[in-house]
C-alpha cells in the first residue's frame, strides 16, 4: 500500500490522457480521488487478462460508483470544471453584479446549498445583462 501511495500519481500522467481521449472531453479536470479510482480502474482492466484484481495486490478497491462513472461521458463531463479557474471568476464576477442581479445571484446559492428548489424567471429586454447574470 505504500508503494502504491508512493508512486499512483505517477501512473496518473498517461491515464488522465487516455480518459479524455476516449471520452471525447476537451479539458477534462478530474481531482485527486478521481484520477485516483482512474487509475485503479486501468490496472485493474489489465489485472483481469491474467484473472486478478486489485484487491489480489492489496491495492485499494475500486467502488462500483467510480467505475461506472469513468464510462459516462456526460457525467465526466459535467464534473470536469476547474474549480480553482472557477472561483477565480467568481470573485472577479461577483462584485459587478449589480444589486438586482446581486439578490438573484445570493438566492441561487442560498437554494444551492440548503438542497431547496426554487423557479427563478430573469426577464430583461436585450443587453441588460441577463446572461451575465
Amino acid at each position: 500500500m505504500r508503494l502504491w501511495k508512493s508512486f499512483w500519481r505517477r501512473m496518473s500522467y498517461d491515464v488522465s490522457r487516455t480518459v479524455l481521449n476516449s471520452l471525447h472531453i476537451q479539458d477534462l479536470y478530474m481531482n485527486d480521488p478521481e484520477l485516483e479510482g482512474s487509475v485503479l480502474y486501468e490496472v485493474e482492466v489489465i489485472l483481469k487478462n491474467y484473472y486478478k484484481t486489485v484487491a489480489d495486490f492489496w491495492l485499494p478497491p475500486l467502488s462500483p460508483i467510480s467505475r461506472d462513472a469513468l464510462k459516462n461521458r456526460e457525467l465526466m463531463e459535467k464534473k470536469s470544471y476547474n474549480k480553482a479557474e472557477l472561483a477565480k471568476e467568481v470573485a472577479i464576477s461577483v462584485p459587478k453584479l449589480n444589486s438586482d442581479q446581486k439578490a438573484i445571484y445570493d438566492m441561487v446559492l442560498r437554494a444551492a446549498n440548503e438542497n431547496k428548489q426554487e423557479m427563478i424567471f430573469v426577464y430583461g429586454h436585450s443587453e441588460t445583462r441577463k446572461t451575465f447574470l
